[in-house]
This record gives structure tokens, sequence and C-alpha cells, in this order.
């Protein structure tokens, strides 16, 4: 074990010649003349990666490095692993037909478990109006037991080493599979993951934050009564070894591709977007699931007003128990702060309270305008937009949950508002919301220094 520390450092001096190479300003056309010209992707300087996060690139564009939290990544705290110490950077080449090499790595000391975490990948991306993507993965890491969770493992980790707040629950991965990503025709994309995981279950390593803060213990609760105060701690088998299969369908007609630099293109449509998603695992569990989504985006009169929707529902078929790893959980969080703006959040729910391994219904709405009451008194749409959102979800063996929203959204980046929430028509109660892109943010920032 003497020797980890030592693996540690020498993934942290990997991390130096390409950061001396410094920051790409320019732009270039591609050798290969059947590839059109495209912008490169701009880059930090090294040192603003280091602190703040981002990516920085050699003058000629070919070689990069992204460290995507900066400084915060090399040091960070749970209750199971206490503190981690260890890089987390992605190190990538562009070829000249700008297909895209990158290595991405995870080394981590758990100190509290004395433990070596490590995780890797392997990537290959084809010109990115293409949009294919093969990546091959593996790794030990600390997991959420969502594997899609709401809230980002970096902002969770945060969360926990400010407030104490763990309500999220870890598991140990041990995992290797292939990703594969590639669209079919204009406006069906398909996704890929086949992998193999190993589980288990970790209990709390450490007890207090710096602060004193004590966590919950690291075993998720799940709502058992009609009422949220009955909450039963989760006591069903975690450990064991699967074979996972997921696929997932994604078709919107009539879409418009969009290409801003060398890394980065993205779709538009005004159709819904259909999404099917299935998983079928084999192993110590034998299961199938599959979910259904509907989604949309709508600019209504003249763009003042934009409706904005989602509509999901799925089951799962299983032989036997079920590790609650892999069932359907929502995008619930009672964190009053958040990293992003999911449509799809509910605010009053505990992570896994309303998780099913049987079958669900949701959907969400939400009605965005520059003249409801606010921004109509202040005649300030230009930076202010207000909203109102409405969700709603039913689970078998459960009565029916449904919030509604309302808030302002600034500079739409920045959103803050109130929440009520019903269980059928009982009050489930009220909570502040807010939440901040961190990317948008950013960006937001760095286009702002000019006025």
């Amino acid at each position: 074990m003497k020797r980890y520390p030592f693996y540690i450092i020498c993934s942290l001096l990997f991390l130096l010649p390409v950061v001396a190479l410094g920051q790409t300003t320019a732009f270039s056309e591609s050798h290969a003349p059947r590839y059109p010209r495209v912008k490169l992707k701009e880059g930090v300087k090294w040192w603003k990666m280091l602190y703040d996060g981002g990516m920085t690139r050699t003058t000629s564009g070919q070689w990069y490095m992204e460290i995507p939290d900066g400084i915060n990544d090399l040091s960070v705290m749970n209750f199971v692993d206490g503190y981690s110490f260890g890089p987390h950077a992605i190190f990538g080449y562009m070829s000249p037909s700008r297909q895209r090499f990158e290595v991405e790595e995870t080394v981590r000391w758990a100190v509290s478990r004395e433990a070596l975490l490590a995780k890797g990948a392997l990537r290959w991306y084809s010109p990115v109006e293409r949009a294919v993507m093969v990546e091959l993965h593996g790794g030990r890491h600390t997991e959420d037991y969502d594997h899609d969770p709401t809230m980002p493992m970096s902002q969770s980790l945060l969360a926990t080493g400010i407030f104490g707040w763990n309500h999220y629950k870890l598991l140990e991965r041990t995992d290797a599979g292939l990703r594969l990503a590639f669209p079919v025709g204009n406006d069906l994309d398909v996704r890929m993951h086949l992998a193999w995981e190993r589980r288990r279950e970790m209990e709390n390593h450490k007890l207090t934050t710096i602060f004193g803060t004590h966590g919950q213990d690291n075993v998720p609760r799940l709502r058992v009564g009609k009422t949220a105060s009955e909450l039963m701690l989760y006591d069903g088998e975690t450990d064991g070894d699967m074979a996972l299969l997921n696929l997932e369908f994604n078709y919107q007609f009539g879409q418009q591709h969009v290409v801003f630099d060398d890394m980065t293109c993205l779709s538009r449509s005004s159709y819904p977007r259909f999404s099917l998603l299935t998983d079928l695992g084999m192993g110590k569990w034998h299961f199938a699931s599959f979910d259904l989504r509907i989604s949309g985006d709508n600019n209504l009169s003249r763009g003042e007003d934009e409706l904005s929707y989602l509509v999901s529902g799925g089951a799962i078929y299983k032989h036997g128990d079920l590790s609650l790893t892999d069932w359907h959980h929502l995008d619930a969080s009672r964190f009053w702060w958040q990293k992003d703006n999911a449509l799809s959040r509910f605010v009053l729910l505990d992570n896994y309270e309303l998780s099913t391994d049987r079958s669900w219904m949701e959907g969400h709405v939400q009605w965005a305008s520059d003249r409801m009451l606010l921004t109509w008194l202040t005649r300030n749409g230009m930076f202010l937009k207000e909203y109102v959102q409405a969700h709603v979800v039913k689970v078998p063996d459960h009565r029916a949950h449904w919030e509604l929203q309302y808030g302002i959204d600034l500079f739409r980046l920045w959103k803050f508002g109130v929440a009520v929430g019903f269980d059928d028509m009982t009050c489930r109660g009220a909570a502040f919301i807010m939440s901040l892109d961190i990317n948008k943010a950013k960006n937001f920032k760095k286009d702002s220094k000019g006025f």
C-alpha cells in the first residue's frame, strides 16, 4: 500500500508537459480537402485551467488537455472514502482530418479506508459533424447507486464537504465496458453500452466533516407508507457481479445540425423528441427494463413564451429480486442548490424515495415567459424570465406525487423560486430552490468582460 501515493505523484507529473505548450487562439483548416473548414475550440491559459477548470490547447490545436473542475479535482470528500487525493484529467489529440483521440484518467487515494481508486477511458471521436464515438473504459471507483443521478458527483461531494449532506448513497464498482454512439440517417441516433461490473456495499469510514457535521449512514431510504415520513432503510442485497447491455434510441424529425467548432456540434428541431431506453442485465440478478420518453421545446408568441415538456413511462421485468442499483430512479433531490436546470427534477422527494422495480409514469411541463408578472411590471424581459412548472409521478403502491413551482430565470443561467408538493391531495410541504448552470456562468463571465 505504501506505493500507492507514489503512483498518484507520477500521475500529477504527467499533467505538466501538455500544460506548458500554451493556448490555442488560431483558426485552421483541415489538411484533408474532404473535411470542411472549422474553427478551433478555444482553450484557456494553463494557470486558469488549473485554478478554475477548463481546457488548454497547443497553438496548432493538435494537442489538448482538460481538467474539468480545476484544482477542486485534486481533493474530494465523502463519508465512505473520507478525503481522497489525486488527479482527474483528460488528454487528447486532434488529427489533421479532425478525428479526435482521448485518454481520461482519475487516480485517487482514499485516506479513511486506505484504498486506491482508479478509473480510465480511451475514446475515439469522428469529425464532430458525423457524431460517432467509441469508448473503452474500466476501473475501480466509488459511485452513486443511481447510474445517472440528477446531481453530478462533483456537486454532491461539494455539498458533503461543506454542508455534510449525503442523501445520495455510494457503492464500490469495479467495471469494464464498451460504449458506442452513432447516427442512423439525419434524425435517429443510437447509443450502446456493454459492460461487466462488480458491486460492493460500503459503509461510512468518516463520521464528520471538517466543520464537525455528521452525515447520514450510507444506506438508501425508500418510502414504504403513504407519507414521506415513512421511510425505510433499504435491506436488499448490493454485492454481486452483473453483465449489462444498455441501448438508447433517439428520434427527432427535421433536425438541423450546427457545428460551432471542431469539438461542438448541436442539433435542434421544433418537433418532439422520442427516446427509447432499454436495459438488460444478467448475473446475480436477471432483468429487462424499458423506458419510453417524449420531450420537446417550443417557442410561442414570437419567441416571448417557451413551452417545454417531458413525458416518460416504463416498466421493469425481473426474475426474482432485483438490486436497488438496477431500479428506476427519479431525478429527485431535496438539496436546495443544484448545478443545472433539468426540467425532470423533483425538489420535494429524497433521492431514492420513490425508486421502483416495477413500473412508472411521470410528466413535467414548464411555461417560461418574458411577459408574466415581474417581467411585465419591470419591462425587463431582456435579462429576466419567469417560469411555472408542474411535475407528477405515479409508481405502484404509492399515491401520485405532484409539485408546482414558480421561479425567476436570471440571464438564462440562474434560477431561484419556490415549490409546493402534494401526495394526491395531501400537502407534502414547500421548499426554496436555486440552480446555477456553472458552465453557462463561466461563459457569461468571459463574454461580459468588455462591458
